[in-house]
């Protein structure tokens, strides 16, 4: 019986030194914040990107689409994209907000334009600050934060070579964007998008020369 009392002692004491050995790495966890991040919108219960992609005459101000619809051979363009956040979709859920990533823009050359702001994409579509920021590698500083951001203009020069079945390929993508959503900020989140551009063929029969005009009110071809 003594024996039998003695090992149920023990492993009571073994029991209720681990308890507090669990209790104390939460407190620990919870006072260091490593574990936490914030859910930012409150109530976010879903992730999204919304990425869109438009070009500009070489302007950087007037759409290629609200003026003419169409690019010229030899003209210069500006492509800009645009990362918003998803807000709420179809079913009622609310986007959470999201920031850093890699962010590009492919023209049609194929060339693959890092317009990552610097240092970092900061927070889109955030509401507050993540207290454990300091933790979490400086991410949730999200207080104020926009609901959009344009990324920098990136120019482009048309040339007949990188013209698909009369059109112009480019795209923009986000990828590796962290999502503040529930205890933790979700990585790997993203968003791609194409966008083409049809082509007046006008050439005169020297290539790039200054003088492939196809609109003279709009100055489409004009090398700039």
């Amino acid at each position: 019986m003594l024996n039998k009392l003695n090992g149920t002692r023990g492993s009571h004491s073994r029991c209720t030194n681990f308890m507090v050995l669990a209790v104390g790495l939460v407190l620990s966890l919870v006072a260091s914040g490593s574990a936490f991040a914030h859910q930012d919108p409150v109530g976010a219960d879903a992730t999204g990107v919304t990425l869109s992609l438009t070009a500009f005459r070489n302007d950087g101000v007037t759409t290629v689409f609200s003026s003419g619809g169409s690019v010229s051979q030899c003209e210069t363009i500006q492509y800009r994209a645009t990362l918003s956040w998803a807000g709420f979709n179809g079913g009622g859920n609310n986007n959470a907000a999201f920031e850093r990533g890699t962010w590009t823009i492919t023209t049609p050359d194929g060339v693959v334009h890092d317009v990552t702001p610097v240092p970092d994409l900061p927070c889109v579509g955030g509401t507050t600050d993540d207290p454990n920021s300091a933790a979490n590698d400086g991410r949730g500083l999200c207080n104020g934060s926009p609901a959009s951001t344009n990324s920098a203009l990136v120019p482009y020069t048309v040339n007949p070579a990188h013209i698909v079945a009369g059109f112009l390929p480019a795209s923009s993508a986000l990828v590796d964007a962290y999502a503040h959503i529930n205890d933790a900020d979700l990585f790997g989140v993203g968003a791609n998008t194409p966008f083409s551009l049809p082509v007046d063929f006008c050439d005169d029969g020297a290539f790039c020369n200054g003088v492939e005009m196809c609109d003279l009110a709009a100055g489409n071809g004009v090398v700039l």
